[in-house]
């Protein structure tokens, strides 16, 4: 948080449940991991192999619904 507030950072990424439910309650920007691969992909940041290859890495430490709405997005980017 002080790190965000000192940079004036956009939003905090996190995966961590109480950690994003006090950065909701407190109107405090955030994006989860999986959603973040996806956008690097989406802007051509990364290309789609190297997306599902993180996707891969992060799946152990994220939460199986993100992991796979992340892989269908994935999926189904031309």
């Amino acid at each position: 948080m002080h790190l965000f507030f000192n940079i004036k950072a956009d939003a905090i990424i996190s995966d961590d449940k109480k950690f994003l439910n006090f950065l909701f309650n407190n109107g405090i920007p955030f994006i989860i991991p999986t959603d973040l691969t996806i956008g690097l992909h989406e802007i051509n940041v990364i290309d789609k192999n190297t997306a599902a290859k993180v996707l891969e890495g992060l799946r152990p430490f994220v939460k199986d619904k993100h992991y796979v709405q992340a892989k269908n997005k994935l999926e189904i980017k031309k």
